[in-house]
């Protein structure tokens, strides 16, 4: 099969919020093409990043460097309740994949909020609902096939448990994703239940019941009052034929994957066991600096641990928050305040998002990274796939022993 490839141009996220000059753009067909893609580069001493529908805030791809998108690299391509797992191609779409699926009588056992990211993307950077039961999406990876900096297809499934550790949440730095098996489960309906409080009570995330709950922070509360800013928003699950009952992928990515107006946004995630202090410093320094609020409701999630080296919720129950603005030079004082308020509870960035932590800073929190390095190195040694930005946070990585 073939790839297809463009002459240079300019690469730009989701929102149009970051971009960058590349050096061209190649569509691989199948595997074989992603490895010729991979060689290509490879002789031209350039760096090479996948890149599917770019729903990232981040440096997700370095000036002059090769693209492989990944839109050829479609379709659910098995699926077995049986065994509860699915071979998902990596450019495909969440909602395709939850179409496909949901025909078949399954579903994913998470989902974020927004549903046009590919399997892959969502994987890669650590892509969450919410649920004390629900982790990452990541987690519940069981193998990736990709193809490594030396062009070679590679399997990573659980008899090299390092190896998948570190692919669950790998940011496309071991290589291009091109297929993935995830579990799957029985399809299942849920009922969204949204009510209204002046006060964050820490029970609505921390009960583990099997109901999903989110909160915002609205800046001006319901209909403009501000005594009732916070609104708990719970996904319970209910029977087919039940008033209000929607299929799980419908009622959890609730932002559809509709084409997006232009915004930014930064999300921290911290241990669940401080988020009624967090939640009270972050919304009482937003009451006094209400110059910085955006007008655009925080959201709060909890998210169930997991063992991925670079996951934000990797080792303990975790509380995300996360801020948007409609522009990243609109929100640098929102953003700003969020950091402040929260870096003392042990906060650590969403890869994918905006950020202001120091790489000093990321290694502190991220204490797995020593043993993704020496992962990564073994699929990339010359640094093919790095960023600039990840290049400076592994580079000072040092060996962690616990």
């Amino acid at each position: 099969m073939t790839s297809t490839a463009s002459s240079p141009g300019t690469w730009s996220n989701w929102t149009g919020s970051r971009a960058v000059e590349v050096a061209r753009a190649e569509v691989p067909a199948d595997e074989s093409s992603v490895a010729d893609a991979v060689v290509r580069a490879q002789a031209e001493g350039r760096q090479l990043r996948a890149v599917g529908t770019g729903y990232s805030w981040s440096e997700a791809v370095g000036a002059g460097a090769v693209l492989v998108r990944t839109d050829r690299l479609r379709g659910v391509n098995t699926a077995d309740l049986a065994a509860g797992t699915a071979w998902i191609a990596a450019g495909t779409k969440l909602h395709e994949v939850c179409s496909a699926l949901w025909a078949e009588g399954m579903e994913l056992p998470t989902l974020g909020g927004f549903s046009g990211q590919t399997i892959a993307g969502a994987i890669s950077t650590a892509t969450h609902g919410s649920g004390r039961r629900a982790a990452c999406l990541s987690a519940y990876v069981q193998a990736v096939r990709l193809v490594d900096a030396a062009g070679s297809a590679v399997v990573v499934d659980g008899k090299r448990p390092e190896a998948l550790q570190a692919a669950r949440v790998g940011l496309g730095l071991l290589g291009v994703m091109t297929e993935v098996e995830v579990q799957v489960r029985p399809a299942t309906w849920l009922r969204i239940d949204d009510s209204w409080h002046a006060h964050f009570d820490p029970r609505w995330l921390s009960a583990d019941d099997g109901i999903r709950r989110a909160v915002r922070w609205h800046p001006l509360g319901q209909d403009g009052s501000p005594g009732m800013r916070f609104q708990l928003r719970e996904w319970v699950p209910v029977a087919e034929d039940s008033v209000g009952a929607l299929p799980s992928p419908a009622a959890l990515a609730t932002g559809g994957w509709e084409e997006p107006q232009p915004f930014a946004v930064v999300e921290h995630a911290l241990p669940l066991s401080g988020a009624a202090e967090a939640v009270e410093a972050l919304t009482s320094a937003l009451a006094r600096e209400s110059d910085a609020l955006s007008g655009m409701p925080l959201a709060l999630r909890v998210v169930a641990p997991d063992n991925a080296f670079l996951s934000p919720t990797q080792g303990e129950a975790t509380m995300t928050i996360s801020a948007a603005a409609r522009s990243t030079s609109a929100g640098r004082g929102l953003f700003g305040l969020v950091h402040a308020a929260l870096v003392s509870y042990g906060a650590r960035p969403h890869w994918a998002k905006e950020h202001q932590y120091s790489s000093e800073t990321l290694r502190d929190r991220y204490s797995k990274l020593s043993r993704f390095e020496t992962v990564r190195q073994t699929f990339d040694p010359h640094g093919m796939f790095l960023t600039p930005a990840m290049s400076d946070v592994l580079a000072g990585a040092t060996e962690d022993l616990a």
